[in-house]
């Protein structure tokens, strides 16, 4: 009887170890990186209706959804357990799980490898060729944490990685719907890239900026000064505007929507000029908020044109 209590207490600590006390950290992960995960996602179902004309085949397109929703959530996931020193030194990362002693981290690296064993298995049984694109994006954001590649703290390899992130969605899902390649998908997932790649120093990585100068993070946020990241991104919207209206039109695209595209980023280059001559918080905010909603706009324009 003591032998068949003590075998009993061993299963039921090794069925909370390995299984309970991981399902219950599960909800309290996924809530600290919905942001990430609604990103990635809506670029992946942006490309999924451009791919599809507006009417991707419902089956693939929900399954690789899924699938990206389950990668995106591991490999932010795998960056937060590697970064958890960095992130306590961060006015708003440290109350994330693993900084702020919510999570176990041995309960985090189990989700990671669940939801990399069902992002990729439901890659697989939609094609081989998106599953292929599927595996690239979670081996490069995978080797942006990895603490022998760290991917993140070489020359521009913070930036690069989320502008590559982009092509690759648009891939997975190309291939997801037609099985082939989609140049108006393409297109739009490099503009998309271009825009976060030149914005993102000003939008996004002001948070990070103390962390990532400690950690030797050799980004465009760390290297450029405040008026060169407003430069940038003015030089990338101006980019935009003009490659935008050229790719909708030959794509067919009434001439509404190129002429919307162009008004959008007029208005986006006002909001910026100002902060090139003088630092102002409230214009600040006001031409970040707006970068987001222009960045909204402009992947819709896109949908427009594949109708």
């Amino acid at each position: 009887m003591y032998v068949s209590k003590l075998f009993g207490n061993q299963m039921k600590s090794m069925l909370n170890r390995y299984v309970i006390n991981p399902l219950k950290s599960i909800p309290v992960l996924f809530k600290s990186r919905t942001e990430a995960i609604f990103v990635w996602s809506w670029i992946t179902a942006l490309s999924l209706l451009i791919a599809g004309n507006g009417f991707p085949p419902i089956r693939p397109s929900i399954l690789i959804i899924i699938s990206m929703i389950f990668i995106v959530s591991s490999v932010y996931l795998y960056n937060d357990i590697q970064d958890e020193d960095m992130d306590r030194l961060n006015s708003v990362k440290k109350d994330r799980p693993l900084p702020a002693n919510n999570v176990n981290r041995d309960d985090a690296v189990k989700v990671v490898y669940l939801f990399s064993l069902l992002g990729l298995s439901i890659a697989y049984f939609v094609n081989f060729y998106s599953f292929l694109f599927v595996l690239t994006y979670y081996s490069l954001f995978y080797l942006y944490s990895h603490p022998k590649i760290r991917l993140k703290t070489r020359f521009l390899g913070k930036d690069l990685t989320i502008f590559l992130g982009n092509p690759l969605c648009g891939l997975i899902a190309s291939y997801a719907v037609l099985n082939t390649f989609s140049l108006l998908t393409f297109y739009t997932s490099i503009l998309t890239g271009l825009f976060m790649f030149t914005a993102g120093p000003l939008l996004n990585e002001s948070s990070d900026l103390l962390e990532d100068k400690k950690f030797g993070v050799k980004s465009l946020s760390t290297m450029l000064s405040w008026e060169r990241k407003v430069q940038l991104m003015i030089a990338g919207v101006l980019l935009l505007m003009t490659i935008i209206p050229l790719i909708q039109l030959q794509h067919g695209a009434n001439i509404i929507i190129p002429v919307i595209s162009v008004g959008i980023s007029v208005v986006l280059l006002g909001l910026l000029y100002p902060l090139t001559k003088q630092y102002e918080q409230g214009k600040i905010l006001k031409a970040k908020k707006f970068g987001k909603i222009y960045l909204f706009l402009f992947q819709l324009s896109f949908v427009f044109s594949a109708l």
